[in-house]
């Protein structure tokens, strides 16, 4: 599966990250070679790592939630909860992907 920063900050347009312009620096999961326009810089500034941690963090909580015997006895606050994680869902799998690959970079 390929990964861009763009798609990566493009999914967070609707979270309120607007300010960010993100650039067309591509990366492709647990790819070694890396072609020209890929760039070895692919750094995010801190401020974005943060929100994109505090998203994964409020995915993992909606997670365990689906656990929770009170949100399945609710099925309007079950479809909520699931709903909530959904959303959220394709920038936490390409955060996390981000991150592998950056760890990567950085062992390297």
């Amino acid at each position: 599966m390929k990964f861009t920063i763009l798609s990566l900050l493009s999914a967070l347009l609707p979270l309120g990250l607007e300010a960010f312009s993100p650039s067309k620096i591509s990366f492709t999961a647990r790819q070694q070679k890396y072609d020209s326009e890929t760039a070895i810089s692919m750094a995010i500034d801190d401020s974005v790592i943060e929100r994109l941690a505090g998203i994964k963090r409020s995915y993992q909580a909606l997670t365990e939630r689906l656990a929770d015997p009170d949100v399945l006895a609710d099925s309007n606050l079950l479809m909520k909860v699931m709903s909530d994680r959904s959303k959220s869902e394709a920038v936490v799998n390409a955060f996390d992907e981000y991150s592998e690959l950056k760890e990567e970079l950085d062992g390297a």
